[in-house]
């Protein structure tokens, strides 16, 4: 049985999407990346006629996701200002990430990607200026919606539109 591991590496391919679906290439530019995590709130209590507390399943935290870039296009750049509107409306942008996953034991490889909806949280500008350092920039951005594909299989989480699709089946148990 393969055991993939991501190979971030020059293979690595980041595309953004604007809230129009215009997509602006990051080839090359993400360093560090950081996905969202998919976790439930717990309710630990211990309630009237229990003999101890008990941990119960809530609904799930807010997501988030952040990206160290080496460099910015002037497209990218132009992109990003343009979806953080003033005002609270939302624009939200869409971030593609694929790769190839290798085999830890052998040379065999899948494709992996993915997919993080949301809005950005915090405008990528050259934050650390130090002489003799190579300026770097942080996105970061909210998630709602997190997709993840490794070779055939593939996931998509969207809370608010309570989908939990595994290879194209929603599996959101709706009350």
């Amino acid at each position: 049985m393969p055991v993939y591991e991501l190979v971030p590496n020059e293979l690595l391919v980041a595309s953004f999407l604007d809230f129009d679906g215009n997509p602006q290439d990051g080839k090359g530019m993400i360093t560090l990346l950081t996905l969202p995590e998919i976790l439930r709130e717990i309710d630990s209590d211990s309630r009237l006629g229990e003999a101890g507390a008990q941990e119960r399943l809530l609904g799930f935290q807010a997501m988030s996701a952040s990206m160290t870039l080496k460099g910015i296009s002037e497209e990218l750049d132009l992109m990003l200002k343009n979806t953080m509107a003033p005002n609270g409306a939302v624009n939200p942008i869409t971030v593609q990430i694929d790769g190839i996953a290798r085999d830890r034991y052998s040379t065999a490889t899948a494709a992996i990607k993915y997919t993080l909806k949301g809005e950005v949280k915090k405008y990528p500008f050259h934050t650390s200026l130090a002489p003799n350092e190579k300026a770097e920039m942080e996105l970061q951005m909210t998630v709602w919606g997190f997709g993840h594909q490794l070779g055939a299989n593939s996931f998509y989480f969207e809370p608010q539109a309570q989908k939990w699709e595994v290879n194209g089946t929603n599996l959101w148990v709706r009350g």
